[in-house]
C-alpha cells in the first residue's frame, strides 16, 4: 500500500509523518528530498540561471522570486520535481509526505491520501516561528492551493491542531486496521 500525506505549509504533515514512523511504518518526505536536490550543484546552477543570479541560490531567494513572479513556479517545478519523484520512488516506503500532491496531479500514484488540516491562525503562527516574525506569512499562504480545493482528493482528514496525542491515536488506529507490514 502507498499512502500520501499532503496539506499546505505548516498544516502538520511532518507531525503526521512522525506519527506513522512511531507506529512502525516506513516513511519518506518530499520536503527532505527537495532539500537534498536543492543543494546539488546542477540544481543550484539551473536555478541561478533561471533567476538571473549566481549560485548559491537560497530558499529565501526562491520564495521572494515566486512572490514577485508566479510564472516562475512552473519552471522551478520542472527543475525540482523529477529528481524528487525519482528519489521518492526509489525509497520504497509505505507513507510519503507529498506537500504538492494535488498541485502536481500525482494523487493517482497513491492508494490512500491523508490531508493535514489546522486553523489558519495556527498555520500563520507556525510559519512565523519557522521563518521569523518578519516574514509575510499570509502572502505565503496565498501562494498555495487552498485547503478547500484539496478536500475532494482526501480519503481522510487529520486535524493537527488538536494535540499530538490525538493525532498519534488516529494514526495508530488507522495503522492497526489498514496497514499490512
Amino acid at each position: 500500500m502507498r499512502i500520501a500525506v499532503t496539506g499546505g505549509i505548516c498544516s502538520g504533515k511532518s507531525t503526521i509523518l512522525q506519527c506513522f514512523q512511531n507506529a512502525g511504518v516506513s516513511i519518506s518526505s518530499a520536503d527532505e528530498f527537495a532539500r537534498e536536490v536543492f543543494a546539488e550543484g546542477e540544481t543550484q546552477a539551473r536555478l541561478a540561471e533561471l533567476l538571473g543570479t549566481e549560485p548559491p541560490v537560497s530558499g529565501d531567494h526562491v520564495r521572494k522570486a515566486l512572490a514577485e513572479s508566479s510564472h516562475l513556479r512552473r519552471q522551478i517545478n520542472q527543475i525540482m520535481h523529477p529528481p524528487i519523484r525519482r528519489r521518492m520512488h526509489e525509497a520504497g516506503c509505505t507513507v510519503h509526505e507529498v506537500p504538492l500532491l494535488i498541485e502536481t496531479c500525482t494523487q493517482s500514484r497513491y492508494d490512500f491520501v491523508f490531508l493535514a488540516l489546522c486553523h489558519e491562525a495556527e498555520r500563520l503562527k507556525r510559519i512565523s516561528a519557522r521563518y521569523g516574525e518578519g516574514v509575510a506569512a499570509p502572502a505565503i499562504l496565498d501562494t498555495q492551493l487552498s485547503d478547500q480545493a484539496k478536500l475532494p482528493f482526501a480519503d481522510e482528514i487529520i486535524r493537527t491542531d488538536c494535540g499530538l496525542d490525538n493525532v498519534q491515536q488516529v494514526i495508530d488506529n488507522w495503522v492497526s486496521e489498514f496497514v499490512a507490514f
